[in-house]
């Protein structure tokens, strides 16, 4: 019997098979320009929103006034209520910082110009942020900017009320809004003091702002 010869390991009829042209790859497309509106690529996440909506200061109660985005309630009682000396920092943002009693004449008779008094208020916003309002009292300095300023404290003590610069005074809204402030919840205004200017007492001649006013530098 014959059988078929084993051809596996001749060469000559692998080396006979014509080679196959590799096919050319298609060149890429430009990618679709991105919808901005869809979706996808406009929404943020749960997370990254989160972080981004975190109130700028931790502390529950902010020396400031209210900003003219703000809807704001003062509170009526007089023991949230304290008048004080005080000087503004026109070098950051008009920041301002409360005097110490035992030192207010001394800092009064070095800078008689910048030293005013003004109300300390407890408020609240109406997105529940927990402020204490430093309410101008003089008018030698400030006019109407002062004296409307304080209509809007004591407007602010009925209704929601909105504050924001107008022509030569400040402009306020009321607005009837339900919601309710709830002053019994606060703890004692000594407590809020100590929160809200904790670094803004001047207690020594040697404070930093009495020394940028004298125009030394650190």
């Amino acid at each position: 019997m014959k059988f078929p010869a084993d051809d596996s390991n001749d060469t000559s009829k692998n080396d006979s098979v014509p080679e196959q042209p590799t096919a050319a790859k298609p060149e890429p497309s430009s990618p679709a320009p991105a919808d901005p509106f869809d979706p996808m690529n406009l929404g943020i996440s749960t997370d990254y929103a989160a972080a981004i909506n975190v109130k700028p200061s931790a502390k529950p109660f902010e020396l400031r006034k209210p900003n003219d985005q703000e809807y704001v309630r003062s509170s009526p009682r007089t023991e949230h209520h304290l008048v004080v000396g005080a000087i503004a920092d026109k070098q950051d943002m008009g920041k301002i910082y409360v005097v110490s009693p035992i030192l207010l004449d001394a800092v009064r008779s070095a800078f008689p110009r910048a030293v005013r008094a003004v109300e300390l208020v407890l408020a609240q916003t109406v997105v529940g942020v927990s402020i204490v309002w430093p309410v101008p009292l003089a008018e030698d300095r400030g006019g109407k900017w002062n004296s409307s300023q304080r209509v809007a404290c004591e407007e602010s003590k009925k209704k929601w009320t909105n504050l924001v610069s107008g022509q030569g005074q400040y402009d306020s809204e009321p607005i009837n809004n339900p919601r309710v402030v709830d002053w019994d919840a606060f703890p004692p205004f000594r407590d809020v003091l100590r929160q809200a200017a904790s670094e803004r007492l001047i207690d020594s001649l040697d404070h930093p702002l009495l020394k940028k006013l004298r125009g030394i530098l650190e």
